[in-house]
């Protein structure tokens, strides 16, 4: 999401000062407001975006390091327990 959203920055950005933004989730609400992406898609983007910096908030919490990857299922300890959120499934948080 990340990358997706930098690399629109660098191809309408050089024309569009709006885009020249550091945060992510600002830059997709500009991209959004600009038209170079569907609002409805923007929209599904930030939520995915923020659930996504939950979990791997919460599991680098549990592991005291930094993590980038969500356990697969059925993992035992803090890592398959402690970073859960109300209302993730192992259907839903992958």
């Amino acid at each position: 999401m990340e990358f997706s959203v930098q690399l629109l920055q660098l191809v309408h950005g050089g024309r569009d000062p709006a885009l020249r933004l550091r945060a992510t989730l600002a830059c997709l609400a500009e991209l959004a407001d600009a038209g170079y992406v569907a609002a409805e898609d923007a929209a599904a983007l930030a939520i995915a975006y923020r659930f996504l910096r939950t979990v791997e908030h919460r599991l680098q919490l549990v592991e005291e390091a930094q993590v980038h990857t969500v356990p697969p299922t059925g993992v035992e300890g803090p890592a398959g327990t402690g970073a859960r959120l109300p209302g993730a499934t192992a259907g839903n948080a992958r």
